[in-house]
């Protein structure tokens, strides 16, 4: 509590005016006389509240015992006043709810319980402050006893010189003196770091020593919710079950649960005393507010800075020293053998005392807590005049600043200087943990691992990466190959770290990768290396690895040689176990990590990813690993690839294909490009994975990103044969109703598609097709596809014909008109054709055994819980072709043979036996693909007509379709091709319906589908001959649903814009928190030009 004025005083106005002469007196000579002297007019006397002009100032007499009138600017006093006047007792309640946002957070006892109430607080201050990511919040904490005047400190530095009043704490009322005023933990901003990349929080917390009763500020909100009602802020309550009855007080959590959080997060903890006249009394509550939580945090980055305040020094009482620089040196000095003399300093000091940690003097002691010691006096307001003390008050500014700046060195040094999402999260887990857990320690290093988890696919790539490294050299044993593979995968886990922002040197840090390089070790070993057993003329060898080493020692060609049990390795040491090795692997690569973090320590400066990746590229280029990357021939240099592992970092799948055939992900092409402003257009100019002298030194590698706040546009295609050219005329009237003349998939950022639907994705996605162009594409297709086998039109030799030729339609009609249409182009390896937006596409499929899958332009990283497979080939050879996609997903049961793959050897059937309206993977891919955004801009399902009454079955049975091929398999499939494809019709739109059941209320504006109402029957999926009235009848739904498609259009031309948020403005009213958000509308780029949209400043309530 702070009580710094008089009960019920108010801060008035000080006068401006000569209070001795009269207007037209002798005060113009006066200004005249001080006008060289001093900007202001009149001066004000603190001693004597008045105010004098220059002439009449020097014919005051003295005040009582000779002592001067003290010359003060009456600005400066009127700003004094204003700080320490407290509010009346008519005004205190309407502050306290004005303040009500300004709670952080605290604890509520209530029945016997004691509960944890946090707040949003933190984040409104850094979006109010608009902090970036290269911005270091610093969390300066306020503790001392009740009544020493932290509010009142905190409200000068924040208002002082601040041209608009700030939100800061309520000074205390002396008919208060007996309560705290501030209840709990209230942060407030320093307006005067906003700008910088240390801005600094203040935390106003809960007196010390403040007693059981509930502070005023508590007394007064419950008061105020009741009858004015307040929002709960984004609150979240945490129940303290643990705490026993004695813990159950509002002491025990001041004094001993608040510093869990303050001491653990806090830069700077300023301790407000008032009283230092016993000055080892202030060392002993100092050290003992930290030393019972000390034990409450492990891998803490660094101790907090500690400034000692004694505030309201009152002059009879001091002197000189309480405002020189070196106070704090001085007074340690001369209290530095209180540590032997105090027997509770002296209980403290023995806790650190041993061989190497000799504590001999106060500062010592006060540095196993603190990581540096201030001590400043603030002048007593009503003994020096107010613009000595606002002076002190920027003296205390500047101090705390400073303590700021060598904490960020300390937590830099400590690799874990957090920025203002990761302190939000952090602060978030902080929370969890110590309601939960209150004998375990809340540990920064689990919480980074929690923050960015070390991915699990790290396993696999190091798999992949050794079986590279296998085949570019020969190596005796597996742990040669892995003792030599150590270095690169060091490097590779001191790149992540680096990305993740792990602290680089924390002990822990690399147990947290050993189990996925024990498991990679283990699994290689098992499912890789070969057998190590040799005839005795050493001429065969055994070519079974140990998880499949059932038929005994067989050779190359398969003939078993030997009977006996897996080995090792020929060269393999007895006396070695796999445990051995296993440690062997773990310590080189402990060692070359150390070795790689000592050399970026020294490299570094501050841009520690970037040299990271700058290290890793040397050792990706050593001549030990060149080989795995590269494949020499007489022809050349040819890139050896992986398209489930990326060779840049063995970290994520690769996504982007250079020039020079390497593949790499989106982390690599950060590292290794050069970007614009914008963080769109990313220019790689060297290859790590090549020679310096590569096919990119000529050709740069450039892709275009969409930007990060975009969400996705997203076009869904049912199945539906020859119907789907009704998709296709839909979405060419939706090109006409937007007008803008791009091309409709320039609307998009993914497109997906079943069937004939798949093609049509594959025209306007892959081979980006203008929509008229893809009508015309479509239409030969279907002719050319649909050419039945002579007989299938005969009753008597249809059935027979189908059943031996597996389909009516000749497979290889299609198969022609296919490869014609889209080349030998691959779904995925080939690289990018940078003109254009990259734009995402994707087609269902069924294997032969009816499970389903779904085949992508584009790489991913894969899904543990996904209900279909993503397809994806080791290399670019083995990638399924564009035709082949589109020949896999239309493969229409009863009218074509399955899509046999001969690289894998699968056979694909028709998408739509699992997923005729696939919505609902276009939605799964949405979700992967851009997590950031929890719904899309637009998802359009267009399905190709549907007929009212019509119900049945779901599908499901195609699951249970037999993975066999000739005639016998082929009839007993036709029992569920025949059940589902009088269902799927319906289908369709069920599952539509079923989606949409699914998502969130107020969600509809984003989701769309359009799909005609056929009277009749249904036209077959073969029935080309009906094409021309199908184009009329999508024609007829255009017209009618006029209204839709326009809302459709506008929509999406209103997804060309974004919101790229340049700061926000909290605005509290009746305690609920609403943002005044400014920034710029900027639009998606195109390679075609989108005539005059302006960029428009936009303000979003």
């Amino acid at each position: 509590m702070d009580t710094q004025g008089t009960d019920e005083s108010v801060a008035e106005g000080i006068a401006l005016s000569c209070q001795e002469c009269p207007d037209d007196g002798p005060r113009d000579k006066g200004r005249e006389a001080v006008k060289e002297t001093s900007k202001v007019d009149v001066f004000y006397c603190n001693q004597c509240d008045l105010t004098f002009c220059g002439t009449c100032w020097n014919k005051q007499a003295a005040h009582k015992k000779n002592k001067y009138h003290r010359q003060t600017d009456p600005k400066d006093q009127d700003t004094v006043n204003r700080i320490i006047c407290p509010p009346s007792a008519k005004t205190a309640d309407l502050q306290h709810q004005a303040n009500y946002g300004s709670k952080w957070f605290g604890v509520s006892i209530r029945d016997n319980m004691v509960s944890l109430n946090t707040t949003s607080r933190y984040r409104e201050l850094s979006m109010d402050m608009d902090m970036d990511s290269e911005q270091y919040p610093a969390l300066i904490s306020f503790v001392g006893i009740t009544g020493a005047g932290k509010s009142t400190l905190i409200n000068a530095l924040v208002n002082v010189n601040i041209k608009t009043p700030t939100q800061a704490p309520i000074i205390g009322r002396s008919a208060d003196r007996h309560a705290p005023t501030s209840g709990d933990v209230h942060l407030f901003c320093d307006p005067s770091s906003w700008r910088s990349d240390r801005p600094c929080l203040f935390a106003d917390c809960e007196g010390l020593q403040g007693g059981n009763s509930d502070p005023v500020a508590v007394q007064t909100m419950e008061r105020v919710r009741s009858t004015v009602g307040l929002g709960k802020r984004g609150r979240q309550r945490l129940n303290i079950s643990w705490a026993q009855p004695k813990q159950r007080s509002r002491q025990f959590m001041v004094e001993e649960f608040y510093p869990r959080v303050l001491f653990t997060f806090s830069d700077v903890v300023c301790y407000v005393e008032r009283n230092m006249r016993i000055i080892e009394t202030v060392f002993v509550r100092l050290i003992k507010w930290a030393d019972g939580v000390m034990h409450k945090s492990v891998n803490q980055p660094m101790l907090p800075f500690a400034i000692i305040v004694n505030n309201g020094v009152k002059k009879e009482v001091s002197d000189e020293d309480w405002w020189s620089d070196g106070l704090g040196d001085v007074l340690l000095d001369n209290f530095k053998d209180c540590v032997n003399k105090d027997p509770e300093l002296r209980k403290f000091a023995d806790q650190w005392r041993s061989p190497s940690k000799p504590i001999s003097t106060l500062k010592d002691l006060l540095l196993c807590y603190y990581s540096g010691i201030k001590i400043i006096g603030i002048p007593d307001m009503n003994t020096y005049h107010a613009s000595y003390v606002l002076e002190r008050y920027e003296t205390l500014r500047k101090e705390i600043h400073d303590a700021a700046a060598v904490t960020k060195k300390l937590r830099m040094k400590a690799e874990l200087l957090l920025n203002s999402d990761d302190l939000d999260v952090y602060f978030g887990y902080a929370f969890n943990h110590f309601a939960e857990h209150p004998n375990s320690p809340f540990d920064f290093l689990n919480a980074a691992f929690l923050r960015n988890p070390v991915r699990a696919t790290f396993t696999p790539h190091i798999v992949k990466a050794a079986m590279s490294l296998h085949e570019s050299r020969t190596f005796n044993t597996a742990a040669e190959l892995f003792h030599k593979l150590a270095p690169l995968v060091a490097s590779s886990i001191l790149l992540e770290v680096c990305r993740k922002g792990y602290p680089q040197k924390a002990k822990k840090l690399l147990e947290e990768f050993e189990k996925y390089m024990n498991s990679a070790f283990e699994e290689f070993y098992s499912g890789r290396w070969p057998c190590g057993y040799q005839d005795k003329n050493g001429k065969k060898c055994c070519v079974n690895v140990a998880n499949k080493h059932h038929k005994g020692h067989q050779a190359q060609g398969g003939r078993i040689f030997a009977v006996g049990a897996y080995i090792r390795d020929q060269h393999h040491s007895p006396a070695s176990t796999d445990e051995d090795h296993r440690k062997d692997f773990f310590n080189a690569v402990s060692n070359k990590y150390q070795s790689l973090a000592h050399t970026l320590e020294s490299q570094n400066g501050d841009r520690f990813r970037r040299t990271a990746a700058r290290l890793h590229r040397e050792t990706l280029l050593s001549p030990c690993y060149l080989g795995m990357w590269n494949e020499t021939s007489k022809t050349g240099v040819r890139a050896r690839t992986s398209h489930h592992t990326c060779f840049g970092c063995l970290f994520s799948p690769p996504r982007h294909v250079l020039h020079c055939g390497h593949v790499l992900c989106e982390d690599c092409i950060d590292d290794y490009s050069d970007q614009d402003e914008m963080r769109m257009h990313f220019t790689v100019r060297t290859c790590p994975l090549c020679h310096q002298r590569g096919p990119l030194s000529t050709t740069p590698w450039t892709i275009k990103r969409d930007p990060w706040e975009a969400p996705p546009r997203i076009l869904c295609l049912d199945g539906g044969g020859v119907r789907s050219v009704i998709q296709l005329r839909i979405l060419s009237a939706l090109e006409g109703h937007i007008g803008l003349g791009l091309p409709i998939q320039e609307f998009f950022d993914l497109i997906v598609g079943t069937s004939a639907g798949g093609i049509v994705a594959l025209g306007l996605g892959a081979k980006r097709l203008p929509v008229n162009q893809c009508v015309q594409m479509f239409k030969e297709v279907a002719e050319k596809a649909f050419t039945k086998r002579t007989g299938c039109d005969t009753a008597v030799l249809k059935h027979f014909i189908e059943v031996v030729g597996q389909g009516r339609c000749h497979s290889s009609s299609l198969n022609a008109v296919l490869k014609a249409v889209f080349g030998e182009a691959p779904l995925f390896g080939e690289t990018q054709n940078l003109i254009n937006r990259e734009l995402k596409v994707g087609v269902t499929t069924t294997t032969s055994t009816g499970h389903p899958c779904f085949a992508a332009s584009y790489n991913r990283a894969s899904s543990e819980k996904s209900k279909y497979e993503f397809l994806r080939a080791e290399t670019k050879e083995k990638e399924l072709k564009i035709w082949e996609a589109a020949r896999a997903t239309s493969a229409a049961p009863r009218y074509f043979r399955p899509f046999h793959d001969k690289p894998t050897g699968a056979y694909f059937a028709d998408g739509a036996l699992c997923f005729n309206n696939p919505v609902e993977i276009a939605d799964d891919e949405r979700k992967l693909l851009w997590p950031q955004h929890p719904q899309p801009a637009m998802l359009l399902s267009i399905g190709t007509g549907s007929k009212a009454g019509i119900t049945g079955a779901d599908g499901s049975d195609a699951d249970s379709m037999p993975n066999h091929n000739g005639p016998c398999a082929y009839l007993r499939r036709l029992k569920v091709i025949v059940t589902h494809q009088i269902a799927q019709n319906m289908d369709a739109q069920r599952i539509w319906e079923r989606f949409m059941d699914k998502q969130e209320r107020g969600t509809g504006g984003k989701y769309f589908r359009l799909n005609p109402e056929f009277k009749g029957p249904l036209p077959k999926l073969d029935q080309v001959k009906d094409l021309e009235t199908l184009e009329k009848k999508a024609n007829d739904f255009c017209g009618e649903e006029s209204a839709q498609l326009k809302e459709i259009a506008d929509r999406l031309i209103a997804s060309l814009f974004y919101f790229s948020l340049d700061n926000s403005v909290s605005v509290d009213k009746d305690g609920n928190s609403k943002y005044h958000c400014k920034g710029l509308g900027n639009h998606i780029p195109f390679f075609f030009t989108v005539n005059n949209f302006l960029q428009a400043k936009l303000c979003v309530d």
